[in-house]
């Protein structure tokens, strides 16, 4: 019996590599939302940011060793507020940003575990930034191209043949949050903020 198990076991894994190695391009959609942390500058300015929320489309281009390399886009929503003398106010910045990666998939039965490096570009942003006391809203354009480093790693789900679903978590760089607080004191360099970000995503998408 114990052999009967084991030869199944083996025969799932080969069907599984042979399906898995005809793989060539995937597309998936990620999707993410947190809540960041609250931090205080040594200029007296307090930024507490809220909660960030996107959402990406990512293209995948396998080798026969099951090598990707990722290109993507995808936009966010950025909800922060901050304090200066008797002033409070309330901001929202949406940007876009392009993606640039290299992953390894590796195969276990109907899994996809992967690792893999990225670099995320940040582009077009926009603050829309209320004072708190008399509801003023201004706008500022930041003309600024900001790009970070992060490590990536996942785990899909192969169903019914081509869907994807899964989950990935990214630990990286990025200098977006110093470009924040650009328009609000001559010394961004006095604020501290915590630039390394850990971040949890869903993943949905296809395989061909």
């Amino acid at each position: 019996m114990k052999r009967v198990l084991l030869c199944i076991i083996v025969l799932f894994c080969i069907q599984g590599t042979v399906v898995f190695a005809q793989q060539k391009v995937a597309l998936t959609a990620n999707f993410k939302s947190f809540g960041v942390d609250k931090v205080t500058g040594s200029n007296g300015t307090t930024v507490e940011y809220g909660s960030e929320s996107s959402f990406s489309g990512n293209l995948r281009l396998f080798d026969r060793h099951l090598w990707a390399f990722r290109l993507g886009v995808g936009a966010t929503n950025f909800n922060y507020n901050f304090s200066t003398g008797t002033n409070n106010y309330e901001a929202v910045r949406e940007h876009l940003t392009a993606y640039l990666g290299v992953e390894k998939f590796f195969h276990v039965g109907s899994f996809e575990p992967y690792l893999g490096v990225y670099i995320p570009i940040s582009f077009n942003a926009k603050d829309k930034v209320t004072n708190s006391l008399n509801q003023i809203t201004e706008d500022f354009k930041q003309g600024n191209i900001a790009a970070g480093f992060a490590f990536t790693g996942g785990l899909n789900i192969k169903m019914f043949r081509v869907l994807r679903i899964g989950v990935a978590g990214d630990v990286g760089f990025s200098n977006f949050k110093n470009t924040v607080l650009e328009h609000l004191t001559t010394e961004p360099s006095a604020i501290k903020l915590k630039n390394l970000e850990i971040t949890p995503e869903f993943v949905v998408g296809f395989a061909f």
